[in-house]
């Protein structure tokens, strides 16, 4: 999949990924607001274990118009680029629910037993 994300400075960028584990984004939506508030505290520097490298979206119209754009995944995926696996989504879920356990146990947890299968 492509995900799409707005950077601070208001520039579109997307990054390929596979798909969140469906029992990992099950346990999230269960606790959304505290896990969206928990991923402030991640540092950059945790995330560079989860990589995903950001492409330029590029707009078939025009740049401001979203949700019409054009990725090059076939040149990304041949040149063998990073991409979010399953076993990333769960490291980040497992990094933001750490910042906040008291809150977000389960889905660390959920993310344990994740780990002992992928």
């Amino acid at each position: 999949m492509v995900a799409e994300i707005r950077l601070g400075s208001g520039k579109w960028e997307a990054f390929c990924a596979d798909r969140m584990p469906r029992e990992l984004d099950d346990e999230i939506k269960k606790v959304h607001a505290d896990f969206f508030e928990a991923s402030k505290f991640l540092d950059p520097k945790e995330l560079k274990e989860v990589p995903p490298v950001s492409l330029p979206m590029t707009h078939v119209l025009k740049d401001d118009l979203i949700g019409i754009a054009k990725y090059p995944i076939d040149t990304w995926e041949l040149q063998g680029q990073p991409r979010i696996t399953s076993k990333g989504w769960v490291k980040l879920a497992m990094m933001i629910a750490s910042k906040r356990m008291d809150k977000l146990a389960s889905v660390f947890q959920c993310g344990e037993k994740l780990m002992a299968r992928l």
